[in-house]
């Protein structure tokens, strides 16, 4: 695989492919599914929403940083699609949605909960949507919501586990401190006998659990962004650990004290 090609990029050209595709049918087509939908105005609303979405997809694909606009795409299709006879799309593009929360670096682990379990509440409340097109879809429809959801969650615990049994190959290869011996996964870590001051432990348990940027744990401890960049480079050098984000991904295994 090419490892210059950029994900966001990639998914922005698949969305603008069937968006390009949606828009042209709401415009030109008409979709007798959507005259029994609970959606306003669907004729007007579907066709808006389409070319929004598209463009939106348009900006992603030219501007890949603006990460965001990928919620402004997702959501509005999910509801669209669900209310409108495409249930099974909307209810893929709501695992996808779930996705995405799960594996974002802009939340904390608690924001991700969260934003987890406020998006599976919407997305039932939303479901009924699909009574008019028959009892039929709409308990089927239910059924996969579910049994997507135990898939998802079933698949992040494999892989998690699986990325659990290789951390001791990965800490070997990382070039931690030869004097840092860290315990089992999921044990605790005491960072102040490995060394850390009380301030350094703080930076870095907001750093790796909460995913607060640099900028952020100032801005919370109320302390200068050169004070957090020193102590974070302190603990960097204690652990022997050539950047942060690799910090990161072998301590955020561990309880940390």
């Amino acid at each position: 695989m090419n490892k210059n090609i950029n994900p966001i990029r990639l998914i922005s050209l698949g969305a603008i492919v069937i968006l390009l595709v949606g828009s042209l049918c709401s415009l030109f087509f008409e979709d007798s599914a959507i005259a029994v939908s609970y959606f306003p105005n669907p004729t007007i609303f579907i066709p808006i929403v389409n070319i929004t979405t598209l463009l939106f997809s348009v900006v992603l694909f030219v501007f890949p940083k603006l990460e965001l606009l990928k919620y402004f795409i997702i959501i509005p299709q999910i509801i669209t699609t669900t209310m409108t006879g495409h249930e099974t799309l909307g209810v893929f593009l709501f695992l996808i949605l779930i996705f995405m929360i799960n594996f974002e670096e802009f939340f904390s682990i608690n924001k991700k909960k969260i934003l987890i379990g406020l998006s599976i509440v919407i997305f039932l409340i939303l479901l009924p949507s699909v009574i008019p097109y028959g009892i039929v879809r709409f308990c089927m429809a239910f059924a996969e919501t579910i049994f997507f959801l135990i898939i998802f969650y079933s698949g992040f615990i494999f892989f998690n586990k699986k990325f659990n049994t290789l951390l001791p190959i990965i800490n070997a290869k990382l070039y931690f401190a030869n004097e840092i011996q860290l315990p089992a996964v999921g044990e605790s870590v005491n960072l102040q006998k490995i060394g850390l001051s009380n301030r350094e432990a703080l930076f870095l348990k907001l750093y790796v659990k909460e995913n607060l940027s640099y900028g952020q744990i100032a801005q919370k401890t109320n302390t200068s962004l050169s004070i957090v960049k020193r102590d974070m480079s302190n603990c960097l050098t204690i652990f022997g650990c050539k950047n942060s984000a690799t910090l990161k991904v072998i301590l955020s295994n561990f309880i940390l004290k």
